[in-house]
């Protein structure tokens, strides 16, 4: 699964069929998980689009969630593998 950020607030309500304002108040209010999404400055939230539709085809599958999370944990730049040892000439 691709975990990209890049898609706006507005472009993501309008693809999952909500009102920007609904998915705004959903998103203050706690009921979209945080790992949907990442704040970018003190108006800009970019969301994850497969991340955004699984949870609105479940949002109280806490499992598929936590299973969600660890892939992105898991694919996440920081957490991939170094190579170790001397760099090449």
């Amino acid at each position: 699964m691709i975990f990209n950020f890049d898609t706006p607030e507005k472009d993501a309500a309008q693809i999952i069929g909500l009102a920007h304002e609904s998915l705004k108040k959903d998103r203050l209010s706690g009921k979209i998980p945080s790992h949907v999404y990442v704040k970018m400055g003190y108006k800009t939230v970019r969301y994850c689009l497969p991340l955004l539709r699984d949870w609105q085809l479940d949002p109280t599958d806490i499992e598929a969630q936590a299973r969600a999370m660890e892939q992105l944990q898991n694919s996440r730049v920081s957490n991939l593998p170094t190579k170790r040892g001397r760099k090449a000439a």
